[in-house]
């Protein structure tokens, strides 16, 4: 794949990630506004992204073993997580709720605590989704890379039509999230996630469908529009055009690299801190429109810190030690 491919799939996924922190921070923040009431469909791009991200990066490893991508994945996304989990950890302490050290230990080690409809992850609400997502890592390693095409579209014809059953009987796709609809997001990590190796299977066999015409990031915002509009009965209607979403990012030339480049850098850490640092400021600052952009700042800004230091530890590596002329001693920088 291009790097242009690759930079506007990291833009799409920044905008997502920026979806679901404005989804959860207005409301909290800004009680009775809401803002982007459907951005919970973030997950399910999400989910659709990572199919054909691990398909196109990984599959071709897979058969020398399923241990060196297991390990890569834990260490690129599981301490990210943690942070996340020890803030709603330091946050749930401070609100004096029940069984903190239990929910920590859960958390920490990704036991879902299906019980008490407090949410699978009490500590950090988003970690269920990541939970789904590692699961579906793990079953394409193990079994999805060896399948044909055509059952992984048995399979994911199947769980999309689970998935329309589920979204009737809920009301809307928002579930998976709590013990009492958890089994439930299965089937929305399932079919999102199978389309997503689905559409990198049609590009690689120079099969996809041609839409360079359309600008994926609008395309992007008009399904946030028209859900904001139609509400929670546009839900399963939105997960069908993901797909054309992610066709169009894969057949887009971006001219903003940078700028999607820097979206997809902050994407990841952006959405596994902000719900604790929403519900903190909410705690210790109260309500207001300016509360609620002081959220979003400070996670934008903590989000950051990971490209930041691994800048700082890209350049101290290009300065390398300093010699002494004098004494022919290496000096460290």
């Amino acid at each position: 794949m291009g790097k242009q491919r690759f930079v506007t799939l990291d833009g799409l996924r920044g905008l997502a990630a920026l979806a679901v922190l404005l989804h959860h921070a207005v409301p909290k923040l800004m009680p009775g506004h809401v803002l982007l009431p459907a951005g919970y469909l973030s997950v399910d791009f999400f989910f659709l992204l990572s199919g054909f991200v691990i398909s196109a990066v990984y599959e071709m490893r897979f058969p020398k073993g399923l241990g060196s991508f297991v390990r890569t994945r834990l260490v690129r996304l599981v301490p990210t997580m943690w942070c996340g989990i020890l803030l709603g950890a330091l946050l749930a302490s401070w609100r004096g709720m029940d069984l903190v050290e239990l929910r920590l230990s859960a958390a920490l080690l990704f036991i879902p605590l299906v019980f008490g409809n407090f949410g699978l992850f009490a500590l950090n609400g988003v970690q269920w989704s990541l939970y789904f997502e590692l699961v579906a890592n793990y079953v394409h390693g193990l079994l999805i890379w060896r399948m044909p095409t055509y059952w992984i579209a048995v399979i994911a014809l199947c769980a999309y039509a689970s998935l329309g059953l589920l979204s009737d009987h809920f009301g809307s796709m928002a579930f998976g999230d709590r013990d009492a609809n958890f089994a439930a997001g299965y089937a929305r990590v399932a079919a999102s996630y199978l389309g997503g190796v689905l559409v990198f299977r049609s590009w690689q066999q120079g099969r996809l469908l041609d839409l360079s015409g359309l600008n994926p990031f609008l395309l992007f915002a008009l399904v946030m529009a028209i859900s904001c509009w139609f509400g929670p009965k546009f839900d399963f209607a939105a997960v069908l055009v993901w797909p054309l979403v992610l066709i169009a990012g894969i057949q887009h030339q971006t001219r903003f690299e940078a700028l999607c480049a820097f979206g997809g850098a902050v994407s990841f850490p952006l959405y596994a801190v902000h719900l604790p640092i929403v519900d903190g400021t909410l705690l210790a600052l109260g309500t207001g429109a300016s509360q609620a952009a002081f959220a979003c700042v400070c996670a934008l800004g903590v989000a950051m810190l990971p490209m930041q230091l691994k800048r700082l530890r890209s350049r101290l590596a290009a300065a390398g030690p300093v010699t002494s002329a004098a004494a022919g001693q290496p000096l460290t920088r």
